[in-house]
């Protein structure tokens, strides 16, 4: 404080509730975030698009 007085002092449950809450909502976000990379371990589709197990858009 500014003038010297005291914070009062913060209850252990809320500060887990905090970083609890902090955690989950950055694994959502991650989780939102990365795309994951799929590859078809098929083996080449063939043909003359050149597409050779990685799918294409479109």
């Amino acid at each position: 404080m500014g003038a010297g007085g005291d914070a009062p002092s913060v209850p252990i449950w809320d500060m887990a509730v905090l970083i609890g809450a902090t955690l989950f909502i950055s694994t959502v976000v991650i989780l939102v975030w990365t795309q994951p990379n799929t590859y078809d371990l098929d083996g080449p589709k063939g043909g003359t698009n050149g597409a050779y197990g990685l799918s294409q858009a479109g």
